[in-house]
């Protein structure tokens, strides 16, 4: 009896992410970690007394902020307090494009 040939595929393993060359093998002497400036620091020291350092960061910032009237049911913004430059453009661009829907219409409105 012939043995098939295992034609089923293995399972993808996901990035694991960057490795580091030059530490492979090293012996850890200890690893600390530490908050400064909103940034956390890992370090790692290795017994021949070279160390590997992580510095990790996370920011969070106010996308938008506004002040919505929801008394009628439907979302009426009433005062705009913070805009990403994103929404900036986009808000001029449909400022722009409302003025040239109503020159339009003022144009093509049959005179009395």
């Amino acid at each position: 009896m012939s043995a098939k040939p295992n034609t089923a595929k293995k399972p993808e393993v996901p990035e694991r992410g960057g490795r580091y060359p030059g530490v492979k093998g090293k012996t850890v002497a200890w690893i600390e970690h530490a908050f400064e400036e909103e940034r956390l620091y890992i370090h790692v020291r290795f017994l021949d007394m070279t160390e590997v350092t992580f510095t990790l960061g996370s920011r969070l910032e106010i996308i938008e902020a506004d002040l919505t009237d929801w008394k009628t049911g439907n979302g009426v913004i009433k005062r705009t307090y913070v805009q990403s430059p994103e929404l900036k453009a986009i808000v001029a661009q449909d400022a722009e494009f409302q003025r040239i829907c109503r020159r339009l219409d003022r144009e093509n409105k049959p005179k009395a």
